[in-house]
Parts: structure tokens; sequence; C-alpha cells
């Protein structure tokens, strides 16, 4: 019986000596284009935003909160896609056009151009518009 009473002040004193818990703020990370410097600073690099609600982007992205809108507790925040890391030479650049291409992942321009022969014809006019 003794045993079972210490035990249980044993639990009792671990359960009091925990640590409160502390909401953790978002974390900051520095997003700046490899192209055209553009310096942000963003809140999630990944697929699934967690502020985002059920939204899965198609390749890891940098990710920040709009920051024009109020924080929502209960229900999916805004959010801007500010860019992505090339799929060829892993460099960050943003989602301005002149600064990179999408065809099913994210290429920095001077990749898409030098990787061009290897998309489908449909896709290499497109790039071809973008770029002018």
């Amino acid at each position: 019986m003794e045993e079972e009473d210490s035990n249980k002040k044993e639990i009792k004193n671990e359960i009091k000596e925990e640590k409160p818990f502390v909401r953790v703020e978002d974390p900051e990370i520095h997003f700046i284009c490899s192209s055209c410097k553009m310096n942000e600073v963003v809140q999630y690099k990944g697929t699934y935003p967690p502020f985002a609600g059920n939204i899965k982007l198609l390749e890891p992205c940098y990710v920040m909160r709009d920051p024009f809108q109020p924080r929502a507790k209960t229900k999916p925040e805004a959010f801007i896609v500010i860019g992505a890391d090339c799929c060829i030479c892993e460099k960050a650049v943003c989602k301005d056009t002149t600064c990179s291409f999408f065809y099913a992942k994210s290429f920095c321009i001077k990749c898409a151009g030098e990787n061009i022969h290897q998309l489908p014809k449909e896709v290499q006019a497109k790039y071809r518009k973008q770029v002018g």
C-alpha cells in the first residue's frame, strides 16, 4: 500500500513539474530570389501550410500568411505563395514570370531555357511566349 501511495505522489509531482504550454510563434524563414533578389520573410516552406486548411501544394513552396488579412484561429487563413526552389539547380526563385517558369515543378528561367528541348512542344511554346 505504501509503495502505491509513493508512486501516486511521484506521478503528481511529475505532473506539477511539467512546463506550461507555450505557443510557438511562426518561424521566420528568409526567402531571397536568386534572380531578382526579392527578399521576404515567410512563415512556411513545404507542401502543407498549417494555417491554410487542407490545401496541398504541388511542390514545396515558400509560403507566407497574407499580411492584409486578420489571423483566424478556427478557419483556414489566406496565404501567398512567394516562390519555390528550382527543380534543377535548387536555387530559390520567386513566382514572377521573369524569374521562374512552372511546368509540373518550378524552374528558374535559366534552367528552363537550358532544358527546353526536354519539355513537350506545347510547353516549349508557353515558355517562349513567357520569355518574349
